[in-house]
């Protein structure tokens, strides 16, 4: 039982023009917007539905501070529950248990959307800690190439978006 997250493919939109995609070095403010491929990978099994527009469509924003919520609000308990229900665009719910050492993710019925579960991503389970750890190393990474290609915006972007406990 296993946890991976890695991202590729990094880029923003155009200020006032979300349909002209640009490089990330062209972030220009911290409320900016950072899509691309982000995959979480249980078990050997990459969790899908993550962006609307396909998996190479995935919002940073959100799951930046979605995935810091769920290391916040699970590390704290041996058993709880963090769901992650956006409702935007039809995206279903996601859903991250613990239960002692180990976390179920699964994509789940959004109660705001209607959007239906996926079958086949259900109580899909690693250890809690390859998971918390594989947060924090693909926070580590993100943040240095975020910094790499626009330190000052990124700062302030990294600053805005992931919790500290993260």
């Amino acid at each position: 039982m296993t946890a991976r997250l890695s991202f590729s493919e990094l880029f923003t939109y155009a200020v006032g023009d979300a349909s002209v995609r640009l490089p990330l070095n062209a972030l220009s403010h911290s409320a900016g917007h950072i899509h691309g491929l982000l995959e979480l990978e249980v078990s050997g099994h990459v969790m899908p539905h993550m962006g609307f527009f396909g998996p190479n469509d995935v919002c940073f924003n959100t799951w930046i501070e979605e995935l810091s919520k769920v290391v916040l609000q699970l590390g704290a308990k041996e058993a709880a529950t963090y769901t992650f229900d956006e409702g935007e665009q039809g995206q279903p719910a996601f859903v991250f248990k613990r239960v002692g050492a180990i976390l179920y993710v699964s994509v789940a019925e959004s109660l705001l959307s209607g959007a239906e579960s996926d079958p086949s991503y259900q109580d899909v389970s690693c250890q809690w800690s390859e998971f918390h750890a594989a947060v924090r190393d693909f926070f580590a990474s993100f943040r240095s190439v975020l910094l790499g290609h626009c330190p000052r915006v990124g700062q302030t972007w990294w600053s805005t978006h992931a919790q500290p406990a993260a």
